[in-house]
């Protein structure tokens, strides 16, 4: 992020970037939460939803994936249907990927 979710008050969004790719938001939800949202720029149609720490201090949880628009993988292999993974996100809007580099012993794989 660009911001420091931080400064954002309480129930306010903020533009993060806008790109032919992705349009991306964040909405401060609560103290320690917040929400960045992902949106198709041609039709505005919300395609990732993910609830994050302001703070930091825990992992990001996904509220909504659009498996049609997005290619999943987990450290660096197609993820299964009903498989579940957790770590650090990276999602790159231009391939239309969310990469998962799950987390072992507090360490990143």
């Amino acid at each position: 992020m660009d911001i420091d979710p931080k400064t954002v008050p309480i129930g306010q969004t903020v533009l993060l970037g806008e790109t032919e790719y992705i349009i991306t938001r964040f909405t401060r939800v609560s103290e320690r939460k917040g929400c960045v949202e992902y949106f198709e720029p041609v039709d505005g149609c919300t395609v990732l939803k993910i609830e994050v720490d302001v703070y930091g201090e825990s992992i990001c949880d996904f509220q909504y994936i659009d498996r049609a628009y997005w290619t999943l993988m987990v450290n660096g292999r197609p993820m299964a249907n009903n498989e579940e993974a957790a770590g650090t996100i990276n999602v790159d809007a231009e391939t239309r990927t969310i990469e998962i580099i799950t987390l072992t012993n507090d360490s990143v794989n």
